[in-house]
């Protein structure tokens, strides 16, 4: 079956809070897999000292109508198990999740990602306005060391 190219790609808005600012990232997606964490080989790189090298896996997955969606999955490729300090949806811990729409992802308290299926056209563009996160912090427990 051919996946149906939609007619926005759906986006992951990053937020990544650091001691003097917030920066905000807007990622396109198109590809069958990102690696996110914060290893210099990871596909969506994140700083976040909460974040392993190699943190979770977005995989595109496709619906019986052809269209695709994205699935998140806490893993460490490296430990062969799920990474150190986990990931929270929508305010709840987490292994793995298939993204809808607005759903709000946690990797530790410096950094959240947003979900956005069917993104505002002009988002990401120069000069729009990117949304913030509605989703309360999750309180995750001590770091381990990585």
């Amino acid at each position: 079956m051919k996946v149906a190219e939609p007619e926005h790609p759906p986006v992951l808005v990053i937020h990544e809070e650091t001691s003097n600012e917030t920066k905000t990232n807007v990622i396109k997606l198109g590809k069958q897999t990102y690696c996110i964490g914060r290893g210099d080989d990871a596909d969506i790189q994140v700083s976040s000292q909460f974040a392993s090298r190699k943190h979770a896996y977005l995989v595109q997955s496709l619906n019986s109508d052809g269209s695709y969606y994205y699935r998140i999955v806490d893993y460490d490729l490296g430990r062969g198990s799920g990474s150190t300090n986990g990931i929270c949806i929508n305010g709840q811990r987490k292994q793995e999740h298939e993204l809808v729409d607005g759903d709000v992802i946690e990797f530790g308290v410096t950094v959240k990602a947003t979900y956005y299926l069917y993104p505002p056209k002009n988002i990401g563009e120069e000069g729009s306005k990117v949304p913030s996160s509605p989703i309360p912090p999750y309180n995750f427990p001590p770091m381990q060391n990585p």
